[in-house]
Order: C-alpha cells, then sequence, then structure tokens
C-alpha cells in the first residue's frame, strides 16, 4: 500500500468500497493513477475466492467538483448504466456514493478498462479512423428522454473570456464567444462524449470517458 495514498485521507471510503465487493473479495494492492484532473484516482487490485480482477476508484477532492460532485457523479452514473447493454466500450459502474455521507469524499467505483493514454504519432491513421468510428456509433445511440442530462448550459461567460493577442483568426474566435451568449438552437439530441482514449480494449479499438 502506498503511504501517499493513505496520507489523502480514504479510510471511510476505503471501507465503503469494500462493503460493495462481492462476499470474500477484498482489496489487495492500491495504485494512484496518474492524470485525473478533476479527481483523485486509483486503481484498486480485488482479490477473493475467484480470478484477481481490477476496479477504478474516482474521488472528487477539489473544492469546485465536491460542491458539483452529486449532479456530476450522478450523470456519470447514468451514463455508465446507460451504456451498460450497447455496443460502445465504456466502464462498467459498481457503485457511486455521491454524496458521501459514508465517504471522505463523493466517489465512484467503475470496472478498469485495458489499455493506455497514447500520446505519440505512431499509427495515428488508424487510431483517427476508430476514433471516428466510435464517436459516430455514440452520436446513433438512442437515449430515451427520461435518461437525458440535464438542458445545455455553458459553464462560462462571455465576460470572462478573452480573444488571444496571437491568434491568426479574432473574428472567428470572437463569433465562438458571442455563441455563449445566446440561446441553444433547435437541435436534435445526439449522444457525445468529452473525451476519447485510444485503448486496447475489445473492438472496436476505443476506450470513451464520458
Amino acid at each position: 500500500m502506498n503511504s501517499c495514498i493513505e496520507d489523502q485521507g480514504w479510510v471511510n471510503t476505503r471501507a465503503w468500497v469494500e462493503r460493495s465487493l462481492h462476499p470474500g473479495d477484498r482489496i489487495h494492492a492500491v495504485t494512484a493513477l496518474r492524470g485525473g484532473w478533476t479527481s483523485h484516482m486509483r486503481c484498486l487490485d480485488i482479490e477473493g475466492q475467484e480470478e484477481p480482477y481490477a476496479l477504478v476508484l474516482r474521488s472528487f477532492v477539489k473544492p469546485f467538483h465536491v460542491k458539483h460532485a452529486l449532479g456530476l457523479l450522478r450523470r456519470e452514473a447514468g451514463i455508465l448504466h446507460l451504456l451498460r447493454d450497447t455496443g460502445v466500450p465504456a466502464a462498467r459502474l459498481h457503485g457511486v456514493h455521491a454524496a458521501a455521507e459514508h465517504c471522505d469524499h463523493p466517489s465512484l467505483l467503475m470496472s478498469l478498462l485495458p489499455g493506455s493514454v497514447r500520446l505519440d504519432e505512431d499509427d495515428v491513421e488508424r487510431r483517427t479512423q476508430l476514433l471516428t468510428r466510435q464517436l459516430v456509433a455514440i452520436h446513433r445511440l438512442i437515449v430515451p428522454e427520461r435518461d437525458r442530462p440535464r438542458r445545455y448550459e455553458a459553464w462560462t461567460s462571455p465576460e470572462r473570456l478573452r480573444i488571444p493577442e496571437g491568434t491568426e483568426r479574432p473574428e472567428l474566435r470572437q463569433r465562438a464567444v458571442d455563441v455563449i451568449r445566446r440561446e441553444p438552437p433547435a437541435h436534435g439530441p445526439v449522444s457525445c462524449t468529452v473525451t476519447s482514449i485510444p485503448a486496447t480494449s475489445p473492438s472496436p479499438d476505443m476506450a470513451l470517458s464520458w
């Protein structure tokens, strides 16, 4: 067990995770995952009576995300549940504790997808094709109205944005800022994702972060 992980305050969260595991399963090892900006991300190696497996624990610790955790984590849990029986490769939801009454921080527990983040330029054409196909598949998902997220809202304001001095197309950037001032246009609802991460998951060879 990494001592720095223990120092981040997750005794209660660990107890919540262990209560959610199958009878006889236990946390064998914990590894801090890199790259999480909004959350502390941990990989939990689980051992028990059957084959070992891994889970990912997302915990909101920054004040802004803790404040909005109830909505953010419930929506993420809802999306993972929605994707469970589709062909979109996404993590399986194992538990969510958005209000954190019994955790140190608001947390979500999910399966670990195989693969790794690719930042190199090798095989870019193939990865781009896979990404394009996967995004098309996401947009084609039919989401019942009762399961759709809240109405669109911008998480910034035109007053907080400024046009970079070095841009070669200031008019284009200004148009983007002006869009925020207006009400959303008429549209047909589609599913979308905020990030897509190439991975070595089952075909299609893409793993998604919602």
